[in-house]
């Protein structure tokens, strides 16, 4: 079982009625789940599962930055969508001039307050 959260409040039938389980018919132990996810953090399965967490994640911040993609200036559907599709191809092309070109990837970024830190 994965830990996502606090359980919500149960407002079901049967928590009304008293019958079947309510939610404080469970209880959780935090400290115990915080080391069970610690020690799935070393494990080789979770680093596969979060790399290609990275992976998406990266690739959404790039078409962020490169095309905007939070906003679009369409209000219509289908034309939100080619341009969905028009920035996907232009993140693909510049994935290939940049592989074409031997252009090393990009590092991780500074932001403002951490390079006023280092300049200071």
């Amino acid at each position: 079982m994965e830990l996502l959260g606090l359980a919500p409040h149960d407002s079901s039938r049967q928590s009304r009625q008293d019958q079947g389980f309510s939610r404080a018919d469970f209880t959780i132990d935090w400290e115990e789940a915080l080391e069970a996810v610690r020690q799935a953090q070393d494990t080789d399965e979770w680093k596969d599962r979060y790399a290609i967490r990275v992976g998406i994640e990266g690739t959404i911040s790039q078409a962020v930055r490169v095309t905007g993609l939070r906003r679009t200036r369409y209000r219509n559907l289908p034309t939100t969508c080619l341009g969905h599709i028009f920035a996907a191809t232009a993140l693909n092309i510049i994935r290939i001039d940049r592989w074409l070109t031997g252009t090393p990837l990009g590092g991780t970024r500074t932001s403002r307050l951490e390079a006023l830190m280092l300049a200071a």
